[in-house]
Order: C-alpha cells, then structure tokens, then sequence
C-alpha cells in the first residue's frame, strides 16, 4: 500500500504540473496582446510596411511594399514563410550568355533549322492527303454513332408507350404536360411566398430586434477593443471635385474628436492627389474578443432564433 500511495502520488503530482503548464499558455495566450503597427507613404509612389508580434516576438510577421512586395511569417528563429521571389541559378545563365555570344554556334544552329524546315514543309505536303482522309473517315464514324444513339432512343420511347398501353394508362399528351409544368412552377412561387412571409415575421419579431441590438453592441465592442491606439499622420488630399471633397473633409471634422490633434489632413479643392504619410500603431486581445463572443452565444434569443429558423428548414423539406 506504501508503494501504490507513493506512486498515485507521484502520478498526481505529474498531473497537477501539466495541468498548471497548459493553463500558464492558456492564460499566456489568452492575456498577451497582439502588437501591430503600420506605417504608409505616398509621394511620388507608395511605400508601405506593417508588422505584428505575439508572445514576446516569438511570432513575428512583417510585409514591406511597393512591388514586388514580400511577406514573412517567422516563429522563433525559423522563417515559416517568405514571399521574396528566388533569384534564377547562375549556371544556367552563363551557358546560354556563352551560346549567345558564339557566332560558329549561332551558324551551325541557323543551318540545321534552315534543314529542318525544309524537311518539315514536305513532310507536311505528304500527311495532307492522309490526314484529310482521317478527318473525313472521323466525321462519318460521328454520324453513324449519332444515328445509332438516336434510333436507340426511339426505340426505347416507343418501349415505354407500348408498356403504359399494356397497363392501361393513357400517354401524356402535350397539353397535360403544360398543365404539370405550370401547376409545378405555381406551387413552388407559393412555397417561396410562404417562406419569405415567414421568415419576414421571423425578423421583425422584437424578440429578434432585441438579439440584434445585442449583436451590434458586442461587435462594437470588439472594435473598440482592436482599435489603434496610436494614430498619426499628415495627409494632402482632394478628389478633383470640390464637392466630394468637401463630403470627405465634413466626415473627417465628425471624426476629428476621435482621431485627435495627432492627424491633420490638408484638402485641395482644384486638383486630384493623394500624398502624404501615415502611422498606425495598437494591439488586440484575445480575451476581450473572446468573452464578448461568450456573452453573445450565451443569449438565450439567439437559441430562439435558431431554433425558429430549424423549424422553417424542416417545415420546408
């Protein structure tokens, strides 16, 4: 028993160790924000570059534009992934800037061609015929087989009308035909009817307006959450329209108390340009964007709503 006790407790020891790791990494990555920053400008071109750290850089991403652009996911030390394009081997290079500059190569090469055609264009003469036949023989073979297939098909249709006669039904005239398509194609416009007319007194129910709202408020919640913290630039802009522009400068005054003294932006109200510099800079946690999800999943409405769409599924099938 002394043994037994010692070992389940040793064992529970190892448990309780594990236990305690995975929920340090589960708190680590739940708590540890995910840092990002961007920094822009436009004067002549753009030049553009942003990156994000996670879990005291062990993750890093970082992507550089103007074009070709590259982009790199690294973990640690290891480059997960990189977008740099490969230079082409230096190897293969220099032989064909060898055969380049070789004029006794480039001349052998001219004459075997030259040969080569002129064995081609007979070669070419004498398949003509033959390949004509080819053709011709291909066509009627195509024929025969559409023949074949439409006999079979008559054939099988006269099998079907001889076999309803037996059974003492009548063939389907071509009028009953047109009845049957338009009483199908009626009953499926009352079947949409229906559905849509559901599904409108689903979504104006107040119940659901009230899931609604609630949805709204968590998302804001989470844009708030992942917002930048840092905001600053100076950008010289104008659409070539003064009124446009203008719209542009009364969204960016609404926005003025948000954004801060830290952003200036210069309208032109006669020209169309774009230049300037930009700096964002934030993080996003984790936990926030999870536990407002939580809270919305937990929303007794949202089941109801489901539920009520469930039914309207299974109503329909």
């Amino acid at each position: 028993m002394t043994v037994l006790l010692s070992v389940l407790r040793i064992i529970g020891l190892v448990l309780l160790i594990l236990l305690g790791i995975i929920l340090f990494l589960l708190l680590l990555i739940l708590f540890m924000p995910i840092v990002y920053w961007i920094r822009g400008e436009k004067q002549e071109e753009i030049k553009a570059e942003a990156k994000v750290r996670w879990l005291f850089g062990l993750l890093r991403v970082s992507f550089v534009y103007p074009d070709p652009g590259q982009l790199q996911v690294k973990v640690l030390c290891f480059t997960v992934y990189d977008s740099t394009p490969k230079e082409p081997d230096g190897a293969g290079s220099d032989e064909s800037a060898k055969e380049a500059v070789s004029p006794i190569g480039s001349h052998e090469r001219t004459e075997n061609n030259d040969t080569a055609v002129n064995t081609g264009r007979t070669d070419v003469t004498e398949n003509a015929d033959v390949t004509g036949n080819a053709d011709d023989n291909i066509s009627a073979d195509d024929n025969e087989s559409a023949e074949e297939n439409r006999k079979a098909q008559e054939h099988a249709e006269a099998w079907r009308e001889v076999e309803a006669r037996l059974r003492g039904e009548k063939p389907e005239s071509k009028f009953d035909k047109i009845r049957y398509t338009i009483r199908s194609t009626c009953d499926k416009i009352k079947d949409t009817w229906e559905n849509i007319s559901y599904y409108k007194e689903v979504l104006t129910d107040n119940e659901t307006r009230q899931l609604l709202d609630h949805a709204l408020l968590r998302v804001g919640k989470i844009l708030k959450s992942i917002r930048p913290r840092k905001l600053e630039g100076n950008l010289l802009f104008g659409t070539g329209s003064p009124d446009t522009t203008g719209y542009v400068l009364g969204v960016y005054g609404m926005l003025s108390p948000f954004v801060g003294n830290s952003f200036l932006l210069t309208p032109d109200f006669e020209d169309k340009v774009l230049e300037g510099r930009i700096y964002i800079a934030g993080h996003i946690m984790l936990v926030k964007i999870l536990w407002q999800g939580i809270l919305l999943v937990l929303d007794k409405k949202l089941w109801h709503f489901i539920s009520k769409v469930k039914k309207e599924k299974k109503h329909g099938k």
